[in-house]
């Protein structure tokens, strides 16, 4: 069976909620869900570099929410090859053989997920590929923004640079754009449920209300 892996860091009371979802989701349609945490980088020996790094830089969110986003992906190279996914992207109809493979070595990262442009919510890649991510992290030019008057990156500005777009737009879209009803798998992201009316605070039962998970 082919295995899927997700980051999971609580930032939330619902988090567990919506992390159930994802493992039940995902298990529906004949992949075997893996859960990965912060053990899974602690002794990675790329760890306190990257930390130094991502200190320095500048994001409009929560610091430790951030550094998580980075941290993630020493967890993801421990376990390259893989499909990798948000913990609240749901699988809807999506089999282990639609989703295409990375050859050996290729530092390709192919997005399936997408926001009008390819996101990390769902995405396929060897350790050359999450290697690749890793070394832009920590010495390529910082991709910056300015979120509310204030300068902002995130590991998605990395991703933006690397992943190429597979299977359509159609595949994983974030929840409220176009096809989210009918598409194999959901992003359920922050955004997009905000722009529905609805508060991410209570996106397990947003989730069930909405596009429920059988």
């Amino acid at each position: 069976m082919r295995r899927v892996y997700t980051f999971f860091y609580p930032g939330s009371p619902s988090a567990a909620g919506t992390l159930g979802l994802w493992v039940r989701s995902w298990k529906n349609n004949g992949w075997s869900p893996v859960v990965l945490t912060p053990v899974y980088y602690e002794s990675h020996p790329m760890l306190r570099r990257l930390r130094e790094r991502v200190a320095k830089l500048p994001t409009v969110n929560d610091r430790n929410y951030e550094d998580q986003c980075y941290l993630r992906w020493l967890a993801f190279d421990t376990r390259a090859p893989g499909v990798f996914s948000d913990f609240d992207t749901i699988n809807y109809s999506l089999k282990p053989e639609d989703v295409p493979r990375v050859p050996e070595g290729d530092p390709k990262i192919i997005a399936i997920s997408h926001a009008g442009h390819p996101n990390p919510g769902l995405f396929v890649a060897n350790q050359a590929g999450i290697r690749s991510m890793l070394h832009d992290f920590l010495h390529a030019e910082i991709p910056r923004d300015t979120i509310y008057g204030r300068p902002h990156t995130s590991d998605m500005y990395y991703f933006f640079r690397r992943a190429v777009r597979a299977l359509g737009v159609n595949c994983c879209p974030n929840v409220g754009l176009d096809g989210w009803r009918q598409a194999p798998c959901v992003h359920w992201h922050n955004g997009g449920i905000l722009r529905l009316g609805r508060s991410p605070a209570d996106r397990p039962s947003v989730i069930q209300k909405l596009r429920p998970v059988p």
